[in-house]
């Protein structure tokens, strides 16, 4: 296709430029993304992907995750009027973190101050984008609907697919994304469940941090 085109393209008298092949062919990096396949256990018990987690991460060849020491930092939000990153050091360490966003008792978000989702929850990349500035290594996000999330994405997450390669994408912390079993797993040893910590955020309308020791591999 590239020849034909730069041919048609000399046949019609349009010159060639001196930075392209051939004076009419531009180069472009591409970055393959392939489909990870993650075998995780939380505790010496195994857990099912695509059921219990799934990943959009680009992981060639082997890749050993040992997670012992857990750093829970709420809905991840980082905004003037809420901030779950507030005097709390995460850089290459392991966060979890919900999806969505926190909502008080009378339905109104505390991010967005009204009915209406922010960015936060509605946009997967503005908390991905965040959880890069803050330097975190591994982030799992806890999705309370993972059996459907995974059904609407599943084509995209099973296929190999590619993107503009501007250097960008391997700054980003490894994600994967959680169902609030795995999660309560992970968090045992602090005496923690993920339904008490969305009540406890929504009535309280702060974050909420603490650390956790698990094992996860």
């Amino acid at each position: 296709a590239a020849e034909y085109i730069t041919k048609y393209y000399k046949n019609i008298g349009i010159p060639p430029l001196n930075n392209l092949k051939e004076g009419y062919q531009q180069t472009y990096p591409l970055a393959v993304f392939n489909p990870p396949e993650l075998k995780l256990n939380i505790n010496k018990r195994a857990y099912n992907q695509t059921t219990d987690y799934y990943s959009w991460a680009n992981i060639t060849g082997d890749t050993t995750i040992s997670i012992t020491d857990i750093e829970f930092c709420g809905y991840g939000i980082n905004t003037q009027v809420y901030n779950d990153y507030d005097r709390v050091e995460v850089k290459n360490k392991a966060v979890m973190i919900l999806g969505g966003e926190p909502y008080n008792s009378d339905g109104k978000s505390i991010i967005s101050q009204n009915t209406e989702a922010s960015p936060w929850a509605t946009n997967h990349r503005t908390k991905q984008a965040e959880a890069k500035k803050q330097g975190i290594k591994y982030l799992l996000v806890v999705d309370t609907n993972i059996t459907v999330s995974y059904a609407q994405q599943e084509r995209r997450l099973k296929h190999n697919r590619m993107a503009i390669d501007n250097g960008s994408l391997t700054d980003y912390p490894l994600i994967i994304y959680i169902s609030k079993q795995m999660a309560d797993e992970i968090l045992v040893s602090s005496k923690q469940k993920t339904n008490v910590i969305i009540d406890k955020i929504s009535l309280t309308a702060k974050p909420l941090h603490f650390s956790s020791k698990t094992n996860i591999e």
